[in-house]
């Protein structure tokens, strides 16, 4: 004769069965919520699609990181490049990242912990902290400045750079043909 149910289900073996219920679950939605697809995405683009441009009225930014998604609970915005990188990230990129924090912060009211630059060879998590936001926030500073005309642009050396510059034709030292005289190093040499 079978051994009666109530024998073998004993209060410690269903406790047991309870808690490893419990971590079952609690393990199958923390892989749900782990990544799950994109709050937005900008890679409709590829395909003909239009994503919109987030906007921050408040630090007057804006722009359309490719993805942002929702991980463990935060909100990730992620940046693919099409080129490789060295063992650091550009630093023009890292600052393009910290424009896609506030942007985030602005849309969805809520504060990214850091977000991605994925290069060809390599990705970076960037952190999203005071340093960041205060070197962004003086860049646009600058960069309105230099809009209204009470600073100069700062001259850099590298034509590639100057013929992209939306300042060329302000600046005197712009190192494109026909804009400006050439840039001849700090010491005018």
């Amino acid at each position: 004769m079978p051994t009666p149910l109530h024998q073998i289900l004993t209060p410690q073996l269903l406790a047991f069965a309870a808690i490893a219920i419990i971590l079952l679950a609690v393990a199958a939605v923390s892989l749900l919520i782990s990544r799950q697809g994109p709050v937005y995405s900008d890679a409709d683009h590829i395909a003909g699609g239009r994503a919109p441009v987030l906007r921050d009225e408040i630090h007057g930014f804006s722009g359309k990181p490719d993805y942002i998604w929702r991980e463990k609970g935060h909100l990730v915005p992620e940046e693919i490049k099409s080129g490789a990188c060295g063992p650091t990230p550009r630093h023009d990129n890292v600052i393009q990242m910290g424009v896609y924090f506030l942007l985030v912060e602005a849309k969805y009211h809520e504060r990214p912990q850091g977000g991605r630059l994925k290069y060809r060879n390599r990705s970076f998590w960037i952190e999203n902290n005071a340093e960041l936001r205060a070197e962004v926030l003086a860049l646009r500073d600058r960069y309105e400045g230099v809009q209204s005309g009470a600073l100069t642009p700062a001259p850099h050396p590298q034509p590639r750079v100057c013929s992209r510059c939306a300042f060329q034709g302000q600046c005197a030292d712009a190192a494109i043909a026909g804009q400006g005289a050439p840039f001849l190093g700090p010491l005018g040499r």
